[in-house]
């Protein structure tokens, strides 16, 4: 057999399998396609180059030398270059510097030797699962740009603006609480959003003073027309009897 891989492998080079090499040192050691490492090897060979590595030179140091040997062109399209030492669709928490630093990494160093129960399949899922109350927002700050929550409300919301959902936004003072749909709000929240914002203030801050800080900031846009202005503190399609000056001035 050749030293040169055969070009078999779906077109793209080399045998469709996977095996364990072995040199005179654990950290030198590396998987191969070649015909003549696959046809002598011993146990079941691997269909996957990465899980190959993963399984036999899983704690392999810094230099990763299986995983550096990895061709590039069986990296699935869009997916982190080997270059890069990003590893497609493993992402695992890093509490390296603690809680408020931590942050989620696909670095060949971070994933490799981490139980399979704790690998993410996105960093969003990963932040989301293992930093839901960071105030720092450094996990989620290491996200592509177009992956951020934004601070600003992305314009869904059938075409109106904002999420589709409503969460509530404490604050210091309950008379300064708000509902917001910006999406570093909806996705930080705990318990149920809402689909209405009036119903998110009517729960959350339905007795605060005459400000009513929560009802004004809710976009106009989301009043129904001919409903009474925001500005005048009038909620759509609902009203009360006032007796606050008897029942010959009630309205």
């Amino acid at each position: 057999p050749s030293g040169a891989p055969s070009f078999d492998n779906n077109g793209l080079g080399g045998l469709d399998v996977w095996v364990p090499v072995w040199t005179s040192k654990y950290n030198e050691g590396y998987c191969s396609n070649k015909k003549e490492h696959v046809y002598n090897s011993w146990g079941d060979p691997f269909d996957d180059a990465f899980e190959c590595c993963n399984v036999w030179f899983g704690s392999q140091n810094e230099d990763q030398v299986c995983l550096s040997k990895i061709p590039d062109f069986i990296q699935p399209s869009a997916q982190p270059s080997l270059v890069e030492l990003g590893l497609p669709g493993q992402f695992v928490a890093v509490f390296t510097n603690g809680y408020e630093d931590g942050y989620c990494s696909n670095l060949k160093a971070d994933v490799i030797g981490t139980p399979e129960a704790q690998i993410y399949a996105s960093e969003f899922d990963c932040c989301q699962e293992n930093f839901p109350d960071q105030t720092s927002g450094v996990c989620i700050s290491n996200l592509p740009q177009d992956l951020q929550p934004s601070g600003a409300p992305s314009f869904d919301n059938n075409g109106l603006g904002g999420l589709d959902v409503w969460v509530p936004v404490w604050t210091s003072k309950y008379n300064e609480g708000y509902c917001s749909n910006k999406k570093e709000h909806v996705y930080n929240s705990w318990g149920d959003p809402f689909d209405d914002a009036f119903e998110c203030c009517n729960v959350w801050f339905g007795s605060q003073n005459e400000d009513q800080v929560c009802l004004s900031k809710i976009p106009d846009f989301i009043q129904p027309s001919a409903q009474p202005s925001l500005v005048e503190l009038g909620l759509p399609g609902q009203f009360v009897a006032v007796f606050t000056n008897g029942y010959e001035d009630g309205y």
